[in-house]
């Protein structure tokens, strides 16, 4: 295996990614094994054996070069950190992007931890991103080196709307390196430096938005406008209900940020009424961290802080959010 200690992060990523999807493609082809064998003609039973034998073989090999790869990566990150920390990166004890044993990556997405501002729909539109391409979001802040961080977001602009193609363009917004308390707290700390990447397109983000006239926390609580501002793709929205488990899966294998908002609760004196379960608040966006057609169930993830993934069927995803928004960031 290629010797990546000094690669640059993306390769890395990317080598991540492959792995990611190996992985998948093993365990898709172990349940088509187990069907197969189901109805298989035990004639030729001497013959399959040693098609798993070698299958098997295959796999403890490829499992080990992961191993090796993921204690690689896992010393890059060791030497990242300690540059940071020898350099004075990040100003006032923060810096962009920490890692701890929780992530895979420098934004990630178990970073996300909503504070007492009412933007989840912003929260799980950077939780959907920085699941599928963190590189975006590592891309999108620039230290300015004096106390100051530059984030680069993207202005749409339909003149033929509805008819014709919107197009995007470089938005650039400064914010100082202080946060106020109700913003996001990704919780990671490395000595004296905190993790700030969260907080940091928050601020920026609301900031842009006041400036054109626009109060995010009421009139664009939007994941769809959230996204497309991150990432200057368009966004698709499905009803949920309308909407296949083949298409939410292969959005989901292509990288797109997928974000769920669950539904309003209607009257409960109503026969069609469906109390949603406690841990899926109304009216809130989640993000989608995982879509499996195999055992037919979704898993989405609360951008409250601490909160564990949820895992449920396909149908209750549809019964208990009724939107999905789908960008496809690269």
């Amino acid at each position: 295996m290629t010797d990546i200690i000094h690669m640059k992060p993306d390769p890395v990523r990317e080598a991540g990614k492959k792995l990611e999807r190996l992985a998948e493609k093993i365990i898709n082809s172990q349940s088509e094994i187990r069907s197969s064998a189901a109805g298989m003609d035990w004639s030729q039973k001497d013959d399959f054996v040693n098609d798993v034998t070698s299958w098997a073989w295959k796999i403890d090999s490829l499992a080990y070069d992961g191993n090796l790869l993921a204690r690689k990566v896992a010393r890059e990150a060791d030497e990242w950190e300690a540059a940071a920390a020898a350099f004075g990166w990040g100003a006032g004890g923060y810096t962009p992007f920490l890692w701890d044993d929780k992530d895979s990556s420098a934004a990630d997405e178990s970073d996300i931890h909503q504070g007492n501002i009412g933007d989840c729909f912003f929260m799980s539109s950077i939780g959907a991103i920085a699941l599928q391409h963190p590189e975006i979001i590592e891309k999108m802040i620039h230290d300015n080196g004096d106390g100051t961080y530059t984030v680069t977001f993207y202005d749409k602009n339909c003149p033929h709307w509805p008819f014709g193609p919107c197009t995007y363009t470089p938005h650039e917004v400064v914010v100082e390196g202080n946060f106020p308390n109700d913003l996001s707290d990704p919780d990671d700390r490395v000595g004296g430096s905190q993790e700030s990447w969260t907080m940091i397109l928050e601020k920026a983000y609301l900031k842009w938005q006041t400036e054109n006239g626009i109060n995010p926390l009421l009139d664009l609580q939007s994941p769809a406008v959230a996204l497309s501002a991150l990432t200057g793709k368009d966004c698709v929205n499905y009803p949920s209900s309308l909407m296949s488990m083949d298409t939410l899966y292969e959005s989901f294998q292509r990288g797109d940020a997928i974000t769920a908002g669950s539904k309003w609760v209607t009257d409960p004196t109503r026969p069609d009424f469906l109390r949603p379960p406690d841990d899926i608040p109304e009216q809130h966006v989640f993000f989608v961290t995982n879509v499996d057609p195999i055992s037919n169930t979704v898993t989405v993830q609360n951008p409250w802080p601490n909160r564990p993934p949820i895992t449920m069927s396909f149908e209750e995803y549809q019964s208990h959010f009724w939107l999905t928004t789908t960008n496809p960031v690269v």
